[in-house]
């Protein structure tokens, strides 16, 4: 069986001393809404890790720092030369990016060994599972409706529940995007994309010479994903004047919750998802908290009509405002973003190029 270095983790076979470490992780999911381990004992639960050190289809996911055993991906077999991979990560160790990391080397490498097609299978209502899914390169191919049990209720009828289906190919550009390590966060710039209401259309004109062609461009400096200066609310300082420091390092992922700020404590750069954006309150809280840049999948930081109270807060404490950022790939987490804006001179506003990796 292969042994798989990452960045952060020891993907290895399972070995007799790993048995606390994985005890700790099924006893978690006694109760789990997807991932059931009904009855786990400190003394049944062997039964646990004499399965995983008879397959060679189960690797311990081993922290390199501490030895510590806090998670297990699977990837076995199946016909037609299709592999399926399934995770399990300690409670205390997600939202780390640490599944992501694992899953995709594992993925990789079965690819490698000649695999024709991955797969895996989720809970529909298991959206952070799912999104993990799409972050590593995988496609959505099917929704089975109530084509599986795990538990049956108080009069032995079976509990059916719903499935997705995810899959990749060898060739898929969306496989080797998620393979690659790298979440492109940024918004493609395309005739008819959304734009904030009251800003002009993104054009593209093209024209065709024998040899060559020349396409124009006519758009906002809001267009598409992008960041906001000072300036964009008549205060003193433009796009260029951020130091790539600020756009660029460690950034928490998190889907938006009233506590939001308290789950980001201490993150220097917040990427939030959904939410109806922030209150000025929000917004002095953040800035007051020392967060340098913050960012959302939404046209505006701020809800429609409260827009200036909220940047002001943000933009007048030197905080970068990093709007309309594609954050459906990625799972909450920890990563490192990379963010590029274009260098307009004297801009308030500037698109940006921006990514998130695992490798911090």
């Amino acid at each position: 069986m292969a042994r798989i270095m990452t960045e952060r983790l020891v993907l290895r076979p399972f070995r007799e001393s790993d048995y606390d470490d994985l005890f700790e992780m099924l006893s978690q999911l006694e109760d789990d809404e997807f991932e059931g381990y009904p009855g786990v004992t400190y003394e049944n639960g062997r039964e646990y890790l004499a399965y995983r050190l008879g397959s060679e289809a189960f690797f311990a996911m081993e922290l390199k720092e501490s030895g510590k055993v806090i998670g297990n991906i699977y990837c076995g077999d199946r016909d037609f030369g299709a592999k399926e991979v399934g995770y399990i990560v300690n409670r205390r160790y997600q939202r780390k990016g640490y599944a992501r990391e694992a899953l995709s080397a594992v993925i990789g490498h079965a690819f490698a060994e000649g695999a024709h097609r991955v797969y895996a299978e989720c809970d529909p209502r298991n959206a952070a599972s799912w999104r993990l899914l799409e972050s590593v390169g995988l496609r959505r191919e099917a929704h089975l409706r109530k084509n599986i049990y795990f538990r049956k209720d108080e009069s032995g009828a079976p509990v059916w529940k719903d499935t997705f289906v995810y899959a990749a190919l060898p060739g898929d550009g969306a496989a080797q995007a998620g393979m690659d390590g790298w979440i492109d966060i940024t918004r493609p710039l395309e005739p008819g994309m959304a734009v904030y209401p009251g800003d002009p259309a993104f054009e593209m004109d093209t024209d065709e010479f024998s040899i060559y062609k020349v396409s124009r461009i006519r758009m906002s400096a809001h267009c598409g994903t992008h960041i906001d200066a000072p300036s964009h609310f008549l205060l003193k300082g433009d796009t260029e004047d951020y130091p790539m420091a600020q756009l660029c390092g460690e950034a928490v992922l998190l889907d938006w919750t009233a506590d939001w700020l308290d789950r980001a404590a201490g993150a220097a750069r917040v990427l939030l998802r959904g939410g109806n954006g922030l209150s000025e309150t929000e917004a002095r809280a953040a800035a007051e908290a020392g967060v340098a840049l913050i960012g959302t999948d939404r046209l505006s930081i701020a809800p429609s009509g409260a827009e200036a109270a909220a940047h002001r807060a943000l933009l007048s404490k030197g905080v970068c405002i990093l709007e309309n950022a594609d954050l459906s790939r990625a799972p909450e987490g920890t990563y490192r973003l990379m963010c590029f804006p274009m260098k307009l001179k004297g801009a308030e506003g500037a698109p940006v190029r921006a990514f998130l990796t695992c490798e911090r």
